[in-house]
């Protein structure tokens, strides 16, 4: 498994910037090992069919790979696995012709990204769980300008990633699942 695999492509953004896409990829990261379609699809209580059309769009593009088979009661499992650890979109030829639709793309990716957090965090919130707590660290959100130096904002983002990266995997060690979404890009003064 690769590290960072870089999405450069259109294709490859359209591919990886479907929100349905990305809670796909956020369950096989929770199981830590390959898994088969039908695995995913219980743990988003969806029906396989419809994940199944969603892994070989990711597998065709190379997000998803096809590790083993597995013949279980007459039926070949096939179970997949992530590529890398994590994606990163990019595109450098500002003077391609396509990089307006590349930049269409990953906006649209951006704001996907966002949306989806933002109905997984109004939905525990909605739910009776948070309501009934006693913990008031259930959850937060946050937002505000910050002053870093550049070796602060590096090990706030290091911080963040490998913190990220050791826990995605569902383990039975008395952890409970939280969903993390963090964004910080430096401001350019107009000054």
């Amino acid at each position: 498994m690769e590290k960072i695999k870089i999405l450069t492509s259109i294709e490859e953004i359209k591919v990886f910037s479907d929100p349905y896409r990305l809670q796909i990829l956020r369950c096989f990261n929770l199981f830590g090992d390959p898994a088969t379609v039908k695995q995913i699809a219980d743990e988003m209580g969806e029906v396989p069919a419809k994940v199944h059309y969603h892994v070989k769009k990711m597998e065709k593009i190379g997000i998803l790979e096809l590790m083993y088979t597995k013949e279980i009661n007459g039926i070949i499992a096939k179970y997949y696995s992530p590529t890398a650890e994590s994606f990163m979109v990019k595109n450098s030829n500002l003077e391609s012709p396509m990089f307006k639709h590349f930049l269409d793309k990953t906006q649209s990716l951006i704001a996907n990204v966002f949306d989806d957090g933002k109905k997984i965090f109004l939905e525990q919130l909605d739910s009776d769980n948070v309501y009934n707590s006693q913990d008031s660290e259930d959850g937060f959100l946050t937002s505000s300008y910050v002053y870093l130096t550049q070796e602060q904002y590096c090990k706030l983002q290091r911080y963040i990633k490998e913190l990220s990266e050791a826990n995605t995997k569902k383990d039975s060690d008395g952890k409970e699942k939280y969903f993390l979404l963090s964004s910080i890009i430096k401001i350019k003064d107009n000054e």
